[in-house]
């Protein structure tokens, strides 16, 4: 198994400042596992572990991740995209959370699984798993909540970019320091997802 861990910094998020963690790359078979948050340079570190593989390995990229910086998140897709990988997330065992649902959204195929028991609605972070959305924002606002309609306004733009325009509606159901959560049969009805099977 192939594991690479890359340093955490403070970054401007959808969300907010995340703590100093690390965003674990490793390889099981032709999944890349995506676990962390995506810190600001995160998809350099993504980039140079992707160019170290050999040509073909990688099928699917799995999230668990509560998102992070959207500049990460939209090199990061756009190398999936690129690659032609399809993305998983099991909702059973990981999120995948603001900025990580740009990267959901950029795979050929997305794959929501485990979903079946989780209801629509706004819920607080922490107690999230699947798919979550919510508004943008930067620790610099003077908005409440730290709303950012920048942050906002990348997210949608990224949505759009990997066709799930679905998506681009979620993103302002729930405030920057709560998430708005879909079900498997609401993320499929919508086209956010392609298959409630694993890949």
């Amino acid at each position: 198994m192939l594991v690479f861990r890359i340093a955490g910094t403070a970054a401007f998020v959808l969300g907010g400042t995340l703590p100093a963690a690390a965003l674990d790359l490793r390889l099981a078979g032709s999944t890349l596992v995506l676990s962390g948050p995506l810190n600001w340079g995160s998809h350099h570190e993504f980039k140079s572990f992707v160019e170290a593989l050999p040509a073909g390995t990688v099928r699917v990229v799995a999230l668990n991740s509560g998102g992070g910086s959207v500049e990460s998140a939209m090199e990061i897709g756009r190398r999936i995209r690129k690659e032609g990988w399809a993305t998983f997330v099991d909702a059973r065992k990981a999120r995948c959370s603001s900025a990580c649902t740009a990267v959901f959204a950029a795979g050929v195929g997305r794959h929501y699984v485990g979903a079946e028991s989780i209801a629509d609605g706004i819920v607080e972070p922490k107690a999230n798993r699947g798919l979550g959305y919510h508004e943008g924002g930067s620790p610099q606002s003077l908005q409440p909540m730290q709303y950012s309609g920048g942050a906002t306004g990348a997210m949608i733009n990224l949505y759009y970019e990997f066709g799930s325009r679905e998506a681009a509606s979620l993103a302002t159901k729930a405030p920057p320091n709560r998430l708005y959560i879909i079900s498997g049969a609401t993320a499929l009805a919508k086209g956010i997802a392609t298959s409630l099977s694993p890949p």
